[in-house]
């Protein structure tokens, strides 16, 4: 279940490249990607196992399907797929933080510390250090 959205997110890239998604199978496979995605987001986060990065790559595949349903004029994440899966990314890693909420890094943290540190502010350092590094962290304090 894991690796189905990165599935779907390649499901759209290679052919996106090769035939630029301009037909009627490409609307039927938008809906086939989108909902494999949907689902499997749905299945991991019942489980508390959907990641940020999964839930980037599976936004991903809904707007390149969204641009395939709508039409030519949105159409541009199916035409430029890489650039959208890596501005989508991007955004999973940068908004977060700057709306008040946890960086993205802080889920594979919590996955391989014990919860009893998921509180402290050597947790919440670390994870800072990660995103902004060092200099920019202790310039902003």
């Amino acid at each position: 279940m894991r690796l189905v959205p990165a599935m779907a997110s390649a499901g759209w890239i290679l052919p996106a490249k090769w035939t630029g998604f301009n037909s009627a199978q490409a609307q039927l496979a938008a809906l086939l990607l989108t909902g494999a995605g949907l689902f499997s987001i749905r299945r991991m986060a019942a489980k508390n196992e959907a990641s940020p990065i999964h839930k980037a790559m599976v936004l991903f595949t809904a707007a390149a399907s969204a641009g395939v349903w709508i039409g030519p004029a949105f159409a541009w994440p199916g035409r430029n797929p890489v650039a959208t899966l890596y501005a989508v990314l991007f955004l999973a890693a940068v908004l977060p933080p700057l709306l008040g909420r946890e960086v993205f890094t802080t889920y594979f943290a919590r996955k391989t510390t014990p919860p009893a540190v998921w509180n402290t502010d050597i947790f919440r350092l670390q994870k800072e250090t990660q995103i902004y590094g060092t200099p920019l962290h202790h310039h902003c304090r």
